[in-house]
C-alpha cells in the first residue's frame, strides 16, 4: 500500500477499536496491580496488628480468609468494616486483675490502638476504614458478679474516653431487632431474646453441655474458662458459705459462657455478615476470627479489663495483672478521682509525690509533693519523658511550705533539660503587666495563642541554621498569681486538636503555609512562614503549628498565605479556632503561687486569658530550653 492510499471508513473504525482496547486493557492492568499493592498492604498491616498464635495459621490461611473479605468491600469502593466484641466491664478481682470498676488508661490505649489501625490503613485504602466496637457486657455480666448499674455506667463512659474518628459503637441490643430501640429492656430480657437465636428444640442448653463434654477440645474449652472464672472474681469478698456455693457453680457458669457466646458470635454473624471480625481471644488467625492486639505486646492476649497500664521505665506502655504490677516499683496516677495508671519509677522514693491527669484522659500531670521530699529529686529524664508523654506537667509546692526561689534558682533548676535560650534581657523573662505596655504579652489583655521562639528575627543563627528552630520545652514559674478566674494560662493539646480536624483536613494542612507577621517587640518582628502541620524533629509525628490572629491597638498579629485566596484563608483560621478552643483539647490554668509548670513547646500550643486592673501584680517567670 502506497502513501496514497486511503483507509476505508470500516477499516479506520477497527483500527480505533483496537487501539481503545489495547489502551483500556493497560488501564486495567495498572488498576489491577495498584488494587493488588493496596490489598497487600492492607493484609500485612493487618498482620502486623494480631496476635502471635503459637501454632498461627494466617499466613498459610487467614491471609487468603481475610483477602476474599477485603475484595468485597474494594470491589465496591466501599470501607473496609471490622467488628471487635468486647470491652464488656471490668473484672471484679481489684486485687489480682484490675483496678476498679471504671475505664482506666487501658481502655484509652486499647481504642486508640484500634483507631491507630484504621489510620493506617485509611493511608492505604482510599475508602477508609471503621471497626465497630460491640461492647458486650449485658451477654456475661451476670456471670462475674457485676451488677447492671455497674457495667452501664463503664459502657457509658468508654464511649466518652477519647476522640477518635474511625470508631462506631453497638451492644447487644444492636443484635436483637425484637427489642432494639426499646430503652426499658433489662438485661434478663436481652440473654433470654439472644439465645432464642441458637434454642432448638426442648432441653437445648443440656444438649449443649453433652457435646461439650463428647468434645475433647470444648472440653479443653470448658475448663480454662473454669480457671478463668475462679481467677477473675475475688472470692475472698464472699462469706464462706456464698463461697462454698460459688465454687461449686464454676462449671455450670463455664458452660452458661460458652453458650452465650455461641449465641453472640451467631448474631454478630447475621447482623454483621460482611464484617471482617476481630476477636480479643486466643485464636490461631486461620479466619473467619483474628486475635487482635488491644496492646503493642502482640505476643500474647491481653485485655484491659483484665489488667491495668503501666508506664515502663522504658516509657513503653503494658498491661499486667494487678497483682504482678503492685510488685514493680510504681506510683499510682489517678483522673477526676478514679485510678488510671501506673508509672515504674526507679527510686521508691518518688512513691512519696501524689499524681494526678489535669485533664482526662491524658493531657497535663500534676505532680504533688505532700510529705515535701522535693522536686529535685525526681529524675530529669523522668520529668522530660512525662512532659512529652502528657503534654505538661503541673509541680504544685505545698503553700505551708513555699520556696524562696530567685530567677538564678530557677534558672539552676532547667538548666539539665537543655541549652536555655539567652534573650538580651538574660535566660529569665520576667512576664508581668505595665502600666504603659508595648505590646499584649506585657499588658493585661489576652495573649493569642502561639508557640515558643516562632517569630525570631530570620538572621537569629539558629533560625539561619534551621528555619523551623524553636523552643523544645519552657517553663514558667508563678511568682505571684492573678485574681481567680482571670489571667490564665490556655494551653492547647495538639494531638487531640488534630484527631478533632480529622485524617483527611490533617493532610490538605499540611500543604497550606501560613505567613505571621507582627511588629517589632522583645521577640523579634521578622514575618515567618510555617506549614500550618508539621512533623516533630525526633518522633515525626503530626504536630499543629499554628499562631492566633489578633487586631489589638497595642500589638496587630496578622495571617496570610500565598495558597489560598483570602476568603478560604478567613474560613480555614475561624475552622482552627473553633477546633484550638474545643473543650476536648483546651484547658484554662488556673494559676497558684509557687507553682511550676512545665510546657512540651511541640505537643501543645499556649497563650493567656484577659485579666483585669485587679491582676496587674501576676507575675510569672519563663525560661525556654531548646
Amino acid at each position: 500500500m502506497d502513501n496514497n492510499t486511503v483507509l476505508s471508513p470500516a477499516l479506520d473504525l477497527e483500527a480505533a477499536q483496537c487501539s481503545e482496547k489495547a489502551l483500556n486493557q493497560a488501564e486495567i492492568a495498572v488498576i489491577e496491580n495498584d488494587n493488588a499493592a493496596i490489598e497487600a498492604g492492607i493484609l500485612d498491616l493487618l498482620q502486623s496488628y494480631l496476635v502471635r498464635h503459637q501454632d498461627d495459621q494466617f499466613i498459610h490461611q487467614g491471609r487468603e480468609f481475610a483477602r476474599q473479605q477485603i475484595q468485597h468491600f474494594m470491589a465496591q469502593n466501599k470501607p473496609l468494616d471490622f467488628i471487635l466484641p468486647g470491652f464488656p466491664c471490668k473484672s471484679p478481682n481489684v486485687v489480682d486483675k484490675s483496678f476498679s470498676m471504671m475505664p482506666d488508661y487501658g481502655e484509652v490505649l486499647a481504642i486508640e490502638r484500634l483507631d491507630a489501625f484504621c489510620f493506617a490503613l485509611n493511608d492505604l485504602y482510599p475508602h477508609g476504614s471503621r471497626v465497630t466496637i460491640l461492647s458486650d457486657g449485658t451477654t456475661f455480666a451476670d456471670i462475674v458478679h457485676v451488677d447492671d448499674e455497674v457495667k452501664q455506667r463503664y459502657k457509658t463512659a468508654l464511649r466518652h474516653l477519647s476522640v477518635t474518628e474511625n470508631i462506631l459503637w453497638a451492644d447487644l441490643t444492636d443484635l436483637l431487632p425484637d427489642v432494639k430501640g426499646n430503652n426499658k429492656a433489662d438485661s434478663d430480657s436481652l440473654r433470654k431474646s439472644l439465645l432464642k437465636g441458637i434454642s432448638s428444640g426442648p432441653r437445648a442448653f443440656e444438649k449443649f453441655v453433652q457435646k461439650v463434654r463428647d468434645s475433647s477440645a470444648q472440653a479443653k474449652v470448658h475448663d480454662k474458662l473454669c480457671s478463668y472464672l475462679y481467677h477473675d472474681v475475688r472470692i475472698e469478698r464472699f462469706s464462706d458459705g456464698d463461697r462454698d456455693h460459688y465454687l461449686e457453680s464454676i462449671s455450670d457458669k463455664a458452660y452458661q459462657m460458652m453458650y452465650r457466646g455461641r449465641a453472640l458470635s451467631a448474631s454478630i454473624d447475621k447482623v454483621y455478615p460482611q464484617h471482617i471480625r476481630l476477636s480479643v481471644h486466643g485464636y490461631d488467625n486461620a479466619g473467619p476470627k483474628f486475635t487482635f492486639s488491644l496492646s503493642s505486646d502482640t505476643t500474647k492476649a491481653v485485655s484491659p479489663w483484665h489488667s491495668v497500664p503501666v508506664r515502663l521505665l522504658t516509657g513503653k506502655f503494658v498491661q499486667l495483672s494487678h497483682g504482678v504490677a503492685k510488685k514493680k516499683c510504681v506510683v499510682k496516677v489517678t483522673c477526676e478521682g478514679q485510678n488510671w495508671c501506673y508509672l515504674e519509677v526507679a527510686d521508691p522514693k518518688l512513691q512519696a509525690f501524689t499524681f494526678e491527669i489535669v485533664k482526662s484522659p491524658a493531657f497535663g500531670l500534676k505532680i504533688s509533693d505532700p510529705r515535701q521530699v522535693g522536686f529535685e529529686n525526681l529524675p530529669v529524664d523522668f520529668l522530660q519523658a512525662l512532659t512529652a508523654k502528657f503534654g505538661f506537667l503541673l509541680l504544685k509546692y505545698q503553700q505551708s511550705n513555699m520556696p524562696d526561689i530567685e530567677p538564678q534558682d530557677l534558672v539552676e533548676l532547667c538548666t539539665p533539660f537543655g541549652e536555655i535560650y539567652h534573650w538580651q534581657f538574660g535566660p529569665v523573662h520576667v512576664v508581668k503587666p505595665e502600666a504603659v505596655p508595648h505590646g499584649f504579652v506585657h499588658s493585661i489583655e489576652k495573649t493569642p495563642l502561639h508557640w515558643d521562639l516562632s517569630m525570631l528575627p530570620a538572621t537569629e543563627k539558629k533560625v539561619a541554621h534551621n528555619p523551623k528552630f524553636a523552643a523544645s520545652c519552657f517553663m514558667l514559674y508563678c511568682k505571684t498569681p492573678p485574681v481567680k478566674g482571670e489571667g490564665q494560662t490556655t494551653i492547647v493539646n495538639s494531638r487531640v486538636a488534630l484527631k478533632l480536624a480529622g485524617q483527611a483536613k490533617v493532610k490538605q494542612w499540611r500543604n497550606i503555609n501560613i505567613t505571621y507577621e507582627t511588629k517589632l517587640t522583645y521577640f523579634g518582628g521578622t514575618p515567618r512562614s510555617y506549614p500550618l502541620v508539621d512533623l516533630h524533629p525526633v518522633t515525626n509525628d503530626a504536630i499543629l503549628r499554628y499562631q492566633e490572629g489578633c487586631e489589638s491597638k497595642l500589638q496587630r498579629f496578622s495571617l496570610s498565605s500565598v495558597d489560598m485566596e483570602q476568603t478560604e484563608l478567613a474560613a480555614l483560621i475561624e475552622d482552627v479556632n473553633n477546633i484550638a478552643y474545643d473543650e476536648r483539647c483546651f484547658i484554662a490554668l488556673e494559676w497558684q503561687a509557687g507553682d511550676l509548670v512545665i510546657i512540651d513547646n511541640y505537643y501543645t500550643l499556649h497563650g493567656r486569658l484577659a485579666m483585669s486592673e485587679k491582676s496587674m501584680s501576676r507575675e510569672l517567670w519563663r525560661v525556654q530550653v531548646y
